[in-house]
């Protein structure tokens, strides 16, 4: 199994990073989508 890195970032700052696997379900509020579904993602990161 594949594994992700999630990265909390506040003001800029790195706060966390977790590894977790692909199959993980991230939640915020109301809204849920599941790990592997960012792959790809990194390259709209450099903002």
């Amino acid at each position: 199994m594949s594994k992700r890195i999630i990265v909390i970032e506040q003001n800029h700052e790195i706060t966390k990073k977790l590894e977790v696997d692909e199959n993980t379900v991230l939640k915020i509020g109301d809204f849920q989508i599941k790990v592997s579904e960012f792959t790809g993602m990194n390259e709209f990161h450099n903002s």
